[in-house]
């Protein structure tokens, strides 16, 4: 299911006999999430167009699990981790995991920010590496991991670039896949390397 039909007006007149799909804000996205909730839908904003999500497996959600526990543990001075919560980027993905600077109440309403996102994805790993990758760098995150589960790997994004072929406009420019056994440390806490089997089953 993907709805795009949100009550604020376009301020570029329509040229006549076409039409156009309008897209949400985040704050008209926000109003009416809860609809969906109510009826057991699980949705995400992306570039102006809500689209409803598979609802979480066993496997998935032990790979959330891994990386809350891991990164909450190694960020755990000035900073917070944030698990499947809104990261307001001009659209709402709600990643599987984010860490930003500061602390709770820093950022008990929708960040704006994060020095590392994280996704999970055992059955969504094209659109992870794809057009979830690119939105990120657009979004200038400096450092989105993902843990492929079924492939036993975690593949490190960072760098975003801009790239006039990419769906928004910017790419990740490198790309590091750790295989188990491997570890790479964040950006954002150089001096504590992560071993890919901490975030994998």
């Amino acid at each position: 299911m993907t709805v795009a039909a949100p009550s604020h007006p376009t301020t570029t007149p329509l040229p006549a006999g076409r039409s156009r799909p309008l897209r949400w804000t985040v704050e008209e996205y926000h109003a009416v999430r809860e609809r969906f909730t109510k009826r057991g839908l699980k949705t995400r904003l992306i570039d102006g167009v809500i689209l409803e999500m598979p609802m979480s497996d066993p496997v998935h959600d032990l790979g959330v699990l891994l990386a809350d526990y891991l990164f909450k543990a190694i960020f755990a001075v000035g900073h917070v981790v944030r698990v499947q919560l809104p990261l307001n980027i001009n659209t709402d993905p709600e990643p599987d995991l984010a860490v930003l600077v500061g602390d709770v109440r820093t950022h008990q309403r929708s960040p704006r920010n994060a020095v590392l996102v994280l996704e999970v994805a055992n059955s969504s790993l094209d659109e992870d590496l794809g057009y979830m990758a690119e939105l990120y760098a657009a979004a200038g995150i400096p450092d989105y991991w993902v843990t492929d589960m079924p492939g036993g790997r975690v593949i490190v994004h960072r760098q975003p670039v801009p790239d006039a072929a990419a769906k928004y406009g910017h790419r990740y420019a490198a790309v590091t896949v750790l295989a188990r056994g491997q570890s790479l440390a964040p950006l954002g806490l150089p001096g504590r390397p992560v071993a890919a089997d901490e975030l994998l089953p």
